[in-house]
């Protein structure tokens, strides 16, 4: 069962209203179309009238702190989105986004470090990083060909072994599951080498 959420600033602004409006009536029990507009809608508007808030999430989903949450749009409307889930006591696992590209790291000094790559089957190599740049990237830079896919830490293709060493990965772009986290396991896509690293990569199952 799903529910969009759609909202804009400007009546106008809606794309494909009439074929979500279709979906809606072809599977009524299992779509809802919910349009939004913060702005002045005027007369003909028909739909909701103001921001996409708890109120209006919980008025509308069924036990919202059961719901999965996936959210597209510009970085204010997801930072003004995590103030409303919050009042669903939601789990991280619980919230997708779309991102942009992996955030770019600021505020701290550059070095150059050794990252002791183990690749499943192969002999370890040595590759030389910059601090300023993902460990992904620096792996890819030095010829190798690690799995990746959505390179902003969503959908752990990458997910390898941190045996040691210590890697930035702030957790607002870095979706880790808990039990990864405990057990020292990262995502490369999302993680900036802070030390020397050793990590254990798995093979990348699209190549041959």
């Amino acid at each position: 069962r799903i529910v969009l959420f759609y909202g804009v600033s400007q009546a106008r602004e809606v794309i494909f209203r009439q074929e979500w409006e279709q979906l809606q009536s072809r599977h009524p029990n299992r779509f809802r179309f919910i349009p939004v507009c913060s702005g002045a809608p005027g007369n003909q508007w028909t739909g909701e009238h103001g921001l996409l808030s708890a109120d209006l999430i919980g008025g509308n989903v069924e036990s919202p702190e059961a719901a999965s949450y996936f959210v597209c749009g510009p970085q204010p409307m997801h930072a003004y989105l995590d103030t409303q889930l919050g009042a669903f006591s939601l789990r991280p696992g619980q919230i997708r986004r779309e991102n942009y590209g992996i955030h770019r790291r600021n505020g701290k000094s550059l070095a150059t470090v050794q990252i002791s790559v183990e690749i499943e089957g192969e002999k370890p190599v040595e590759v030389r990083a910059d601090s300023s740049e993902t460990v992904l990237i620096a792996l890819e830079r030095a010829g190798l060909d690690p799995p990746a896919m959505c390179r902003t830490g969503e959908c752990g293709w990458c997910r390898s072994e941190l045996r040691s060493g210590e890697v930035h990965a702030p957790r607002e772009s870095d979706h880790l599951r808990g039990a990864d986290r405990k057990f020292g396991y990262f995502h490369p896509c999302a993680a900036w080498p802070d030390t020397d690293l050793v990590i254990r990569v798995p093979r990348n199952p699209m190549v041959r």
